[in-house]
């Protein structure tokens, strides 16, 4: 990472912190927390931007990291326990109606045990657990759903016009190139399919807020409005320069879910917006299997049937010999000589299954899949719930939910320092017991 480009961002990142605190001195000061982590897992890594980095497609790399790295996640995890410490939270009542996520964690904590590489996996785990602290931290604020998408709106207003400055000012930074030699923009990330990420998980804050403004009539100052149309177009562009198909197909889908809730049929019922969206996967599920039409449904996507080839990677890591029931571990399936032989198989620096269920299966077996499928489930339900008092936060979580869920078919993002696991987190936790502690 070159001076120049650092420091225009650092530059940019001071300008927002004090635009915010000015004009949203309302907020709590506690949302810079888990702004601070979402930069970082939306953008690259601390020791990348400052230029210690280790080189990546390393084996040792990817299962050591970097000390500079986990200094800061430990910092920032360390300073999200203080808040909720602060908060005085009903921890007792938050796990009774908490139950079925707290029996996932512990038997992710107790899956460690049986990795290739215990000491890793719990090192692994402890960091996915800020994921949770910085839920938490948001759902503990007296309005939620609105922190989610100022906390979201607040990253896009530093690394959307980052990427796009990295693309055209210096793309030795910006784009990188695939396989076939072609040319990938990459922005501040280091993939396509994760600048595709990071243009959805804004995008559908940017989307909520300005279908908020038309169906609500919330007040805000023209400028925010203004801004916020800029930053949803600057998502949408490039969101179209990635060619990330999986995200573009999840933020057409949040935004139609945004849209349908305003129907004459579901106006005076927003419930049954989960119903007929649940209603709608189960049909179209049908008629694939009588009729076939993924074929076309990825036509019209710009997608080949084996979804770029990953198909055949699903295909391959179903061959390997792993434990069926309980997995390999907590993110530990992608370690050791295991890694380096599917490397020699497919190609040095594929660290996922690219697919988010397949991926449970692997690390945490069949009792993993099992547990995330019926979290999801049980965060619908509690959408459904929170749609008959709460249209708005109802409408955004639901979003979250479906989006994960598509999102998942081809990218795994079920745990890991994702945004995606973020807001899918957000959207489990049932958040009623926060609501009687102290933000």
């Amino acid at each position: 990472m070159t001076a120049l480009p650092l420091g225009l961002v650092c530059a940019m990142t001071l300008a927002v912190i004090w635009r915010e605190r000015q004009s949203n001195a309302s907020a709590s000061a506690a949302l810079w927390i888990p702004w601070a982590w979402l930069m970082l897992i939306s953008s690259r890594a601390l020791s990348d931007w400052i230029g210690v980095g280790a080189p990546r497609g390393s084996v040792e790399a990817f299962a050591d990291g970097s000390p500079i790295d986990r200094a800061a996640y430990l910092a920032l995890l360390s300073a999200g326990l203080v808040v909720l410490a602060r908060r005085r939270l009903p921890w007792a009542d938050i796990a009774a109606v908490n139950k079925l996520l707290l029996a996932y964690g512990l038997y992710c904590a107790a899956s460690t045990l049986w990795a290739d590489v215990p000491g890793i996996a719990a090192r692994r785990l402890v960091k996915d657990a800020g994921n949770l602290v910085m839920a938490l931290i948001v759902l503990s604020e007296p309005a939620p759903w609105r922190a989610a998408a100022l906390l979201l709106r607040r990253v896009a207003l530093v690394l959307l016009p980052a990427s796009l400055l990295f693309v055209v000012a210096f793309p030795e930074l910006g784009t990188d190139r695939r396989m076939d030699g072609s040319v990938m923009y990459t922005g501040v990330t280091h993939q396509k399919n994760e600048l595709g990420r990071l243009c959805l998980v804004t995008g559908l804050a940017l989307l909520w807020l300005i279908w908020l403004d038309k169906a609500h009539q919330a007040k805000r100052p023209p400028l925010d409005r203004w801004l916020t149309f800029i930053l949803a177009a600057l998502a949408l562009g490039l969101l179209m320069l990635s060619e990330s198909r999986t995200a573009l197909a999840c933020l057409a889908l949040g935004a139609a879910l945004m849209l349908a809730v305003r129907l004459p049929l579901l106006r005076n019922r927003p419930s049954r917006l989960v119903g007929a969206a649940v209603v709608t996967a189960a049909l179209l599920t049908a008629a694939d299997l009588a009729f076939n039409i993924r074929d076309e449904a990825f036509e019209l996507l710009g997608r080949d049937a084996t979804l770029t080839h990953r198909t055949g990677i699903w295909r391959m890591l179903l061959t390997l010999p792993t434990q069926p029931a309980l997995g390999e571990g907590f993110m530990s399936f992608w370690s050791g000589p295991r890694l380096q032989a599917i490397w020699t198989m497919l190609q040095a620096g594929i660290l996922q299954a690219h697919n988010g269920y397949l991926e449970q299966y692997l690390n945490l077996g069949v009792v993993g899949v099992v547990f995330m499928v019926a979290l999801l489930a049980l965060g619908l339900l509690g959408a459904r719930a929170q749609l008959a008092t709460d249209v708005p936060g109802g409408v955004l979580r639901l979003a979250f939910l479906a989006c994960a869920a598509l999102y998942n078919v081809s990218e795994a993002a079920f745990h890991g320092q994702t945004a995606m696991w973020w807001l899918t987190l957000l959207a489990i936790v049932d958040a009623r017991a926060l609501r009687r502690g102290n933000p």
